[in-house]
């Protein structure tokens, strides 16, 4: 958030002293918004899909699917912050703007979907395992982002609503609801997230532990394997036994043959 601001202030200074836009800095602006917005979205993902809280770490085909929604969501994001910023000096239509300006938007509902379901399924899970403390500051976590988005569809959808409206009714405040409303909101669901996650004495009660069932299950199931090697050890051991007995002469010995004998007593 401090480097956007500062590269925003920046390109802004150049535009005022040059009365050009400075390209890099534009892009530069641009591209800290959109990365500053996809890296919160993410953070909150992978914290209701329950990295950290009740697994150690998430599939590799799941993170192969946060990494490709990333990388989607910054290219729309960027094609749709130039839209904006260049509509009123290159005269671009109603119609191009929504078209930039609608894929993100079902963008960040496939996201805000993708979160809730994970934070629901991860609540259940605190629930079955009672884990209160973990349960409580995410069901505190939930009713947060449903207030953030129900503030942020309002702005969106009036957003939509005032590009029918002719410029010299609405310059006044557009900038409030382009740009004003998402860093508001921004701003206020970090100090909820950072109050809500901040350090303390029992921080350490929030961090992933693993389940007593699952460490008996773990230990029942080494047992077993150990019972298995032990068996066939035995088994091997009988082998080795019996094989060295007959081999050794252990046991019953059998008569040995003497060449000749049968031939002295047929002479005899």
């Amino acid at each position: 958030g401090l480097v956007e601001a500062f590269l925003q202030w920046r390109f802004f200074m150049d535009w005022n002293e040059s009365g050009l836009r400075g390209r890099f800095v534009f892009v530069l602006a641009i591209l800290a918004t959109v990365v500053k917005s996809i890296f919160s979205y993410m953070l909150v993902l992978v914290a209701s899909l329950g990295w950290g809280v009740t697994r150690p770490y998430l599939d590799q085909p799941t993170i192969l699917k946060v990494q490709a929604l990333s990388c989607f969501y910054i290219v729309l994001d960027f094609i749709r912050e130039s839209a904006l910023s260049f509509r009123h000096s290159h005269s671009l239509s109603i119609a191009f703007v929504l078209l930039c300006l609608l894929p993100v938007a079902l963008l960040n509902g496939v996201i805000f979907y993708w979160i809730f379901t994970a934070l629901s399924s991860l609540i259940e899970t605190l629930a079955e395992r009672k884990q209160q403390e973990k349960l409580r500051v995410f069901q505190r976590l939930w009713k947060i982002l449903v207030a953030a988005l129900s503030l942020a569809s309002l702005s969106l959808l009036f957003q939509l609503y005032d590009l029918s409206r002719s410029i010299s009714q609405r310059w006044h405040y557009q900038w409030f609801f382009a740009d004003g409303v998402s860093h508001i909101l921004f701003c206020m669901v970090l100090a909820a997230i950072m109050f809500l996650f901040a350090p303390h004495t029992n921080s350490q009660r929030f961090a992933y532990k693993q389940v007593e069932g699952d460490e008996k299950g773990e230990s029942s199931q080494v047992a077993d394997d150990k019972n298995v090697w032990a068996d066939e050890g035995g088994l091997d051991e009988e082998e080795d036994d019996s094989f060295w007995a007959s081999t050794h002469g252990k046991g019953s010995k059998p008569e040995a043959d003497i060449l000749g004998k049968q031939d002295d007593e047929s002479k005899i």
